[in-house]
């Protein structure tokens, strides 16, 4: 029989029942496992000896980290440590610049003078056609907008919504061009008002944020020397050959007769294997790898769309998966400036995998990669990209007949995490260090804090282990075993008896795109698991528990007060969670009132988002003499992508026969 979570509690000082789970934890700080992070100087800022600390420091309480681990404005003199006079000029446009910051959040709405002032915000050159340049064509009027090396948009307005929009990279490489049709799609979805949408309700906001992405690439560029535009494309290329590769393959195995074939191909590359690149897709400009969707089995058929010429002939019969109803995550993939001498500069190629894509049986025995867990993919490295020395004495040189002087550029791959990725700190740490980079200095919250805003960074310290971090309520819509729909309310409880420093991840660098894919199973581990927390505590349909109500005392005594005949049934979920060594959650829930313990599963989340039952104690549905399968237990958390809905499933597969 599996440990109950006071059981599973004891061995770290703690105790937690399953009928009754208000009992304390007991679990001191010490015994927390904090210390375990490489911040381990941060240790004492969730301490009471670090409390003590910053009283002495005068700032009183740590209340100044943010909870999701980035720094706060804080500077010497907020210390106390500045030795002399207060710097007042620089603590001045600090608080200027927030202000500005916060005001050029507004974009404004969509018009033509909208984008035309966004444009000259960015940077671009505007070339206005000289037949619409009269007050008259206000707000109809064709214009350009040139770039500093690679860039031009044409844009064509009618009563300040566009009727055209074309986009050129100016490059010769077919593979770069092919793409202008699609992010000028785009740029005229984000200048479109939706059905329904007044004109002066429309925000150019998406404008503005896919034209900036364009923007940064073009001012790192350099004509006739630099396309970074090329350089993004020849990255695409390489990881699209690998995904028709890898999809063919998982098509194979895909069993046919369950139908959505393509798609459940298109799925398993997507969350298991290399990822899915995508060009100027899902109304961001650039080149995104998508790595994990939450709820991936939900699928959706298109509709069906009959031939004039036979009834009988599907057009159009393609799955189509509900992808904009879900949330998928990405590495958006761009450049940004970055001197050569501290990083590997970016390359423009597209021979990043050779044609065969996977090493051959004597290549693929490399004892480094098997050490480091590396796949067998034929990975080439590209020669290095040197560009054309431009100042005066360049110029000489090249006057007087002598070689031109090369250097490498000023720009480096930079992949952004859409959404960001909270993960603990010693994780953070290991992916960095993977693209050849240092942790950068920040004050950590807790895992648990970052992840679901559960608690200021000065309280944490008291809530681990003593009482939960973090309640909420939630409607989950089940069934009973005749087949009817019935709404239950879960009250979800939140342990965390050892607290883990955490960092959130949003932009790593990197040299080669097989930095990006090597770290994929450890980003899908932690996106899936912070995404069964979120969409427990901190979505947006959980609500708060009742006011007044006070979590060290039960909640069982609320729920008999306020239950009445014909509201949802009530039941309390209980979930302690582990992020070290392997992200795990322990979750206990009434079962069946034929059984003394509540139903208790351990479930253990591994690279890949890959599901492993621990350990559990849930019955055979034909009697008590044996366990559920935990495969099968695992497959329905797969499925579900969701705790709450998890736990009803089991308890109408398995506690009838309880």
């Amino acid at each position: 029989m599996a440990q109950s979570l006071s059981q599973i509690s004891t061995a770290s000082g703690g105790s937690i029942s399953g009928k009754d789970s208000t009992a304390s934890l007991g679990l001191g700080l010490s015994g927390t496992g904090i210390g375990a992070s490489p911040a381990a100087n941060m240790l004492a800022y969730t301490s009471p000896a670090g409390a003590s600390l910053l009283d002495g420091l005068n700032i009183g309480t740590p209340s100044m980290l943010n909870t999701d681990g980035t720094k706060m404005n804080i500077s010497l003199s907020d210390l106390g440590l500045a030795g002399g006079k207060r710097n007042e000029d620089e603590e001045w446009r600090a608080k200027l610049a927030t202000i500005l910051d916060k005001l050029g959040k507004n974009k404004g709405r969509i018009s033509e003078e909208g984008v035309r002032r966004i444009g000259s915000r960015y940077g671009f050159e505007e070339m206005i056609e000289e037949k619409t340049a009269g007050p008259e064509f206000e707000g109809s009027r064709t214009f350009t907008m040139a770039g500093n090396s690679a860039l031009l948009i044409d844009f064509s307005f009618k009563e300040n919504v566009p009727e055209k929009i074309n986009v050129s990279f100016s490059s010769e490489s077919p593979a770069v061009t092919a793409h202008e049709a699609d992010a000028a799609k785009v740029m005229m979805r984000d200048l479109t008002p939706p059905r329904g949408v007044a004109l002066i309700n429309s925000k150019l906001d998406r404008f503005a944020e896919n034209l900036d992405t364009l923007a940064r690439l073009d001012r790192l560029g350099i004509s006739g020397q630099l396309n970074c535009f090329e350089a993004i494309t020849g990255v695409y290329t390489g990881l699209r050959k690998l995904y028709e590769h890898e999809r063919k393959a998982a098509a194979a195995l895909v069993d046919a007769e369950k139908g959505h074939t393509r798609t459940r191909a298109e799925r398993e590359v997507l969350c298991k294997k290399s990822g899915r690149p995508r060009m100027h897709a899902r109304a961001k400009i650039g080149l995104g790898l998508e790595f994990w969707m939450d709820q991936r089995h939900a699928l959706v058929q298109r509709r069906k769309e009959k031939s004039n010429e036979s009834s009988d002939m599907d057009v159009d019969d393609e799955e189509a998966p509900i992808e904009d109803m879900q949330q998928v995550y990405a590495l958006q993939i761009g450049a940004e400036a970055s001197s050569p001498d501290t990083y590997r500069p970016l390359r423009v190629s597209s021979e990043w995998v050779s044609d065969r894509i996977v090493k051959s049986t004597e290549g693929a025995t490399d004892p480094n990669d098997m050490l480091a867990g590396a796949s067998n993919i034929d990975w080439l490295d590209p020669a290095d990209t040197y560009i054309t020395e431009t100042n005066q004495q360049s110029d000489a040189m090249a006057v007087d007949g002598a070689t031109q002087p090369q250097k490498l550029p000023n720009a480096r791959f930079v992949a952004k995490l859409l959404p960001p990725i909270v993960v603990p700190w010693t994780v953070a740490s290991q992916v960095m260090q993977s693209v050849g980079v240092e942790m950068p200095t920040v004050l950590p919250a807790t895992y648990d804090g970052a992840l679901l805003r559960s608690a200021n960074p000065a309280d944490s310290a008291a809530l681990h282990g003593i009482k939960p971090v973090l309640t909420s309520m939630s409607n989950i819509l089940a069934r009973n075993m005749d087949g009817q729909d019935r709404h239950v309310e879960h009250v979800n409880r939140l342990w965390v008896p050892k607290p883990d420093f955490a960092y959130t991840l949003q932009d790593v660098p990197f040299a080669h795109p097989r930095q990006l894919v090597e770290m994929l199973p450890t980003l899908r581990q932690w996106a899936f698991f912070g995404s069964l927390l979120r969409k427990t505590f901190a979505h947006k349909g959980v609500r708060p528990v009742p006011e007044g109500y006070d979590r060290q005392h039960s909640l069982e005594e609320l729920l008999d007060d306020a239950s009445t005949e014909g509201e949802p049934q009530s039941n309390i979920i209980d979930i302690q969670m582990s992020t070290s060594p392997i992200p795990s959650l322990t979750v206990l829930f009434d079962f069946s009132t034929l059984m003394d313990e509540p139903a208790t599963i351990t479930v253990q989340i591994l690279p890949d988002a890959e599901i492993l039952i621990s350990e559990h104690n849930i019955p055979y549905k034909q009697g008590l003499n044996g366990k559920a399968s935990p495969d099968k237990l695992a497959r329905g958390l797969d499925l579900a992508g969701e705790l709450g809905i998890w736990v009803e499933w089991i308890r109408l597969m398995y506690g009838e026969a309880a």
